[in-house]
């Protein structure tokens, strides 16, 4: 094999460590969020016409711009992620 080959080969094979090494220390840095997900979901039903569903109730929300859906999802998300730590907070 040509040598700028092998060369090109090497230097592809240290930037694939590279590349997994970051992956793996992404994961390991996010694993501990919520591992339950997002209790908000924006559903598009028809053409123009946007669900957001809270997936632990179903209760559904409807709107006509994907735009007021996806803010209010995260709104409430918001909301919901506010009142959990709230409420797991103590005083002394």
């Amino acid at each position: 094999m040509h040598p700028s080959f092998q060369q090109h080969i090497d230097e592809l094979g240290a930037l694939l460590v590279h590349s997994n090494e970051a992956s793996l220390e992404f994961f390991r840095r996010n694993r501990f969020k919520s591992r339950r997900g997002a209790r908000f979901q924006v559903v598009t039903k028809k053409l123009g016409l946007f669900h957001v569903i809270e997936r632990h109730t179903g209760k559904t929300w409807i709107f006509h711009h994907y735009q007021e859906a996806t803010d209010f999802a995260i709104e409430l998300e918001e909301q919901s992620n506010r009142r959990g730590g709230g409420s797991r907070s103590t005083t002394s």
